[in-house]
């Protein structure tokens, strides 16, 4: 077992970004509410993270997972241990938190620098920003067998969470002068016009049967079909700015589309009916494989709440990533 002072030296590797992970958070400071940890926050998030690695050490000679987790299936690859848990990123590489365990198992994935942006809808391919520096980017998708692919025509110096994986893992979509959806395979591309309301933003999702995307411009969240077709506007009469909406998400059922704007959370119905707001505080809201929950980052961390917002629970480390859907 290691002293106070590996405990301590663990505990803050996790806990502290490195030179280049902090710049690019002060890159994403717009969109991305975590840099406003702060003060009590960061002093409370820096002493459960010590608590927990101490934990973590103590137990790992047995096991910090429950008898009765479910075992994830073979094809997952690399991804088998992170089956069903949410992946984040943070300093020192991507890392996933078990979102069963409030007292914080958590394990490194990948150790090295990336933003995890999505699932293939089976869990075998991740979609994650490689950074260059403090805010230049590239898009790969990560594959089960431990291989990678980097996304074809993509433009250079990529945002942040601008791109999106469609559910059978085998295109993605990205914001270049209007939005592009290319095969990861042959590199064949579509090109989808600038809508009449204006650029979109940047994030964007795909529909779970990888037919339609949702991305915010101008004053409106659009859908579109994935071949460029039937663009239509939703949330006209809300007070929605793309510029302020920093992520988009569409639920795997497929009945629901969550957004974090203005520092809030939001969901509605793929038609633009039924807006509520399910957190006053909080951004990157993800979906659970089933749909029922959805995590979000607050100032203080991870938090997971029931899908219209109720029975909130607070981690008090770590942020939202995409949910893996596997178990």
């Amino acid at each position: 077992m290691p002293d106070l002072r590996e405990v301590f030296q663990m505990s803050t590797q996790k806990v502290r970004p490195d030179r280049g992970f902090a710049e690019r958070q002060a890159f994403r400071q717009r969109r991305r509410m975590r840099n406003r940890r702060i003060g009590a926050y960061a002093l409370v998030a820096t002493i459960v993270a010590i608590a927990v690695v101490a934990i973590a050490v103590i137990r790992s000679e047995t096991s910090t997972v429950p008898a009765d987790h479910p075992t994830p299936t073979e094809d997952l690859g690399i991804f088998a241990p992170v089956a069903g848990q949410i992946v984040y990123a943070d300093a020192g590489g991507l890392w996933a938190v078990d979102p069963d365990l409030l007292s914080g198992s958590t394990q490194a994935l990948l150790h090295e620098d990336g933003d995890p942006l999505g699932w293939s809808k089976d869990g075998t391919e991740l979609l994650v920003t490689r950074w260059v520096g403090c805010c230049e980017g590239t898009y790969y998708v990560l594959h089960a067998d431990g291989t990678e692919t980097r996304v074809p025509d993509q433009p250079s110096g990529v945002g942040m969470a601008t791109a999106a994986i469609s559910p059978d893992g085998s295109r993605v979509a990205f914001e270049n002068q209007g939005v592009t959806v290319v095969s990861i395979e042959d590199g064949g591309s579509v090109k989808l016009p600038y809508p009449a309301g204006g650029e979109p933003s940047g994030p964007l999702t795909f529909s779970p049967d990888g037919t339609q995307i949702a991305y915010a411009a101008g004053r409106a969240v659009w859908v579109v079909d994935a071949n460029g077709r039937d663009a239509h506007q939703l949330l006209t009469d809300q007070p929605v700015t793309a510029k302020d909406v920093e992520s988009i998400t569409w639920s795997p059922a497929g009945d629901r589309i969550a957004i974090g704007m203005g520092g809030a959370i939001y969901t509605f119905a793929p038609d633009g009916s039924n807006i509520t707001k399910v957190a006053s505080d909080g951004d990157s809201p993800f979906w659970s494989p089933d749909g029922s929950q959805i995590a979000y980052t607050t100032p203080s961390g991870l938090a997971i709440a029931d899908a219209d917002g109720s029975n909130v629970r607070t981690f008090g480390f770590a942020a939202s990533g995409p949910w893996h859907p596997g178990q």
